[in-house]
């Protein structure tokens, strides 16, 4: 055996790139569960004409563990690690094949097409979480609510379970499925595509692969992603957390109305403080787990990364 055949790289198999995914998503957004569940209900305050329940996160958190107790932050945890499965696990394995399959020899492909990719994956990953990210919804708003308009949940299963039997089947499970895949579509576009391209800039000024590199990129594309997915969030979050048919236009209509347009905005902060880390720990592990994978399974010297 020669040389050069000896030590040839073994390309990362299809089915890896998945399971890297899946793992680094359910590992990182389980991490961040108690932000998602701030923003979530920072979103909810002040909907339907309601009054205001929350003045910002810090008054959320603190009404919240008063009322409901301190693990209340981790209601709808099993409902993210059920998304994680089905959401993370297509979106980053379906993006990474589609930029492979993209990439013409070592030129990267430009934004564009890493837009592209990243808008089909969380197309098809957004479609297929829908009734995990509904679940997610019902198990956090659900605290909120008076108690003889609470849906008790006790997990996962049993929202899945209650919700189909009770809300239409498949339908009912569906619900909000439209705002969701536009926003797995637009927070997938720019998080996938600016994590990509940042890493490109900051390595072609100098910057090592490693740590640092992979943070500073991944905080630029949480940043540039909260901002644009924020508002379609909004949206799918008020959709989903009740059993009536909720309409898009008339839910922007009426956000417009009562609370201002400043309002798709509304818990910013937790959202971004949520997305950074996130963000960040979702692609430190598909970038360690990855290399990792080469080195030890695929005995690659020299590995390269998938993003």
């Amino acid at each position: 055996m020669g040389k050069d055949e000896e030590h040839k790289e073994v390309p990362f198999p299809a089915y890896a790139k998945f399971l890297v995914g899946g793992v680094s998503g359910m590992v990182a957004s389980y991490a961040v569960h108690p932000m998602d569940f701030l923003k979530t209900r920072l979103q909810m305050s002040g909907s339907g004409g309601q009054k205001k329940m929350y003045s910002g996160p810090l008054d959320a958190l603190s009404k919240i563990t008063k009322a409901e107790g301190v693990m209340a932050v981790f209601n709808g945890g099993t409902a993210c690690i059920g998304r994680q499965i089905i959401y993370a696990t297509c979106r980053l394995g379906i993006y990474t094949t589609l930029l492979g399959m993209a990439q013409k020899g070592d030129e990267p492909p430009g934004f564009a097409i890493k837009a592209g990719c990243g808008m089909a994956s969380g197309l098809i990953a957004g479609f297929f979480a829908t009734p995990m990210d509904l679940c997610i919804i019902r198990m956090i708003s659900d605290g909120a609510k008076p108690p003889d308009k609470q849906f008790k949940y006790h997990h996962v299963v049993n929202c899945l379970m209650r919700i189909g039997k009770e809300e239409g089947g498949i339908h009912g499970l569906y619900r909000g499925a439209f705002p969701t895949t536009c926003r797995a579509m637009v927070v997938n576009g720019s998080v996938l595509a600016t994590y990509s391209q940042a890493k490109e800039f900051l390595m072609g000024i100098g910057q090592k692969e490693g740590l640092g590199l992979h943070s500073c990129a991944s905080i630029i594309a949480g940043a540039v992603t909260a901002i644009v997915s924020l508002p379609v969030d909004i949206i799918k979050t008020r959709i989903q957390a009740s059993k009536g048919a909720g309409n898009p236009l008339v839910i922007v209509g009426g956000i417009i109305k009562n609370e201002g347009p400043f309002a798709f905005w509304k818990g910013l902060s937790p959202y971004f403080v949520r997305l950074a880390p996130m963000t960040i720990l979702t692609f430190i592990f598909v970038e360690k787990f990855t290399y990792w994978y080469h080195i030890y399974v695929l005995g690659n010297k020299n590995p390269k990364s998938n993003l």
